[in-house]
């Protein structure tokens, strides 16, 4: 039985995931829409397999929140800073950090040596996040404006010669690469020392 917290967690992402499609449809454009409603989908399936899938309310509520930063974009986060680091920064990091962890819980029946089923984590979260990758890009040269799946534009590389589409993506594969890396390396530390 999932926790009652999980329920109304639940509620909530899909009431903001609503609210993204509606406010987008006010507003005029397709942003965010097609990204909430697969937000909407992954929410519902998270939550109808929670005990399958072996998740906690921890990384339930991860999976949301990220999903969550990511559609913040509606608001302009992905012109904010914090620090040193970019919305964008932050929320692929943050959201290869929860898949990896959710993907260690997910298959925690598969007995496999740590360094295997790290490194296979490791692949498939980052096949994940390449997935997203080739959407934004797709959405880029798709766009009549340039502005992408996302509805912004790259704002350019330190590297003049780079396209400024090709530094985002790259840039965003590293940091989805690290989130990774580090989520495994989280899960194992957890597991070793539990």
């Amino acid at each position: 039985m999932k926790p009652r917290p999980v329920y109304y967690g639940c509620l909530l992402f899909l009431g903001f995931f609503v609210f993204i499609i509606a406010y987008s449809i006010k507003l005029g454009d397709g942003y965010y829409i097609v990204d909430s409603i697969k937000f909407i989908l992954l929410m519902i399936i998270f939550y109808w397999q929670y005990e399958r899938l072996n998740f906690s309310p921890w990384i339930f509520f991860g999976l949301g929140v990220v999903m969550t930063l990511h559609d913040f974009g509606r608001f302009g986060a992905f012109n904010w800073t914090l620090g040193i680091f970019s919305w964008d920064m932050l929320t692929h990091f943050a959201a290869s950090f929860i898949i990896a962890i959710a993907l260690f819980a997910a298959l925690s029946k598969i007995e496999m040596p740590a360094f295997w089923k790290g490194a296979m984590i490791f692949f498939i979260a980052l096949g994940i996040a390449t997935l997203g990758e080739f959407a934004e890009f797709g959405g880029a040269i798709k766009t009549p404006d340039g502005k992408g799946i996302l509805g912004v534009e790259s704002l350019g590389s330190p590297i003049p010669w780079l396209s400024p589409d090709y530094w985002d993506t790259m840039k965003d594969l590293v940091l989805n690469a690290a989130g990774s890396l580090i989520g495994i390396a989280a899960w194992l530390l957890r597991k070793r020392h539990s």
